[in-house]
């Protein structure tokens, strides 16, 4: 979420949520941050 609404806006200048950069880019960013953070907690889990 800081992604879509203080990076991209602000550093990037382009748009909320980078609208800027195409229509999809807000999915997008919202799909590999979740498999970002499945992959995390799978690996902690069965590294114990």
């Amino acid at each position: 979420m800081v992604q879509l609404f203080m990076v991209v806006p602000y550093k990037a200048n382009k748009g909320i949520g980078g609208v800027e950069l195409g229509v999809l880019t807000p999915a997008l960013v919202l799909v590999v941050n979740w498999v970002w953070g499945v992959v995390s907690s799978l690996t902690i889990k069965y590294s114990k």
